[in-house]
């Protein structure tokens, strides 16, 4: 299915968003959770509060950005954010795709919905339930309730909403995020 001129211009568009909303992310999360500073220096491991598993993607990242830092050229300074600015680049680029990737497979039926939905898809409750701490410390999953929560507050339900035309979902009659304690619009899955 070929696109027109106007909605190869809306998806550029749109995709450009996504990615300068996920460098945006992926930078404040290298900064902030895993010790980088803004000029791209990793700070001693010694000093932050991290859990084991972040301990270890600390160490991957550093190990990642010595190897880019290597092969830039200019002052030690320049390379750290050179080094640094290609790994925000390159992991932003890296989601986006796979989110692509996930949400094509949705539309062909090949996987439960886990992206269509955002946080009230089937597939990605299931994964929060099994990935225990994978997903990183708590405050994680509550910014990600709180940014819900603000969304709908500031009338952006369709944040959170199923798009327009998409099927209804079929339940198993049991109450959705009961276990996870994310609240739903219409609480029962009856339908």
């Amino acid at each position: 299915m070929a696109l027109s001129d106007a909605e190869r211009r809306t998806l550029a568009r749109v995709v450009g968003r996504c990615r300068e909303l996920l460098d945006a992310e992926v930078r404040d999360q290298i900064e902030r959770i895993y010790g980088f500073t803004r000029e791209g220096a990793p700070r001693p491991l010694e000093g932050l509060p991290l859990s084991s598993v972040e301990r270890s993607v600390a160490e991957e990242l550093r190990e990642w950005h010595r190897h880019l830092a290597a092969m830039a050229t200019g002052t030690s300074e320049a390379r750290q954010l050179v080094a640094l600015n290609r790994m925000v680049e390159e992991t932003a680029f890296t989601v986006l795709h796979r989110l692509a990737a996930l949400r094509m497979a949705e539309e062909r039926d090949v996987l439960k919905p886990c992206v269509r939905e955002g946080l009230r898809s089937d597939g990605f409750r299931l994964y929060l339930q099994f990935a225990g701490g994978a997903l990183g410390r708590d405050e994680v999953l509550a910014r990600c309730r709180t940014e819900r929560d603000l969304a709908i507050a500031h009338g952006r339900e369709d944040l959170y909403a199923p798009p327009a035309g998409a099927p209804a979902r079929r339940g198993r009659g049991r109450r959705r995020g009961v276990q996870l304690g994310l609240p739903h619009a219409g609480e029962d899955d009856d339908a």
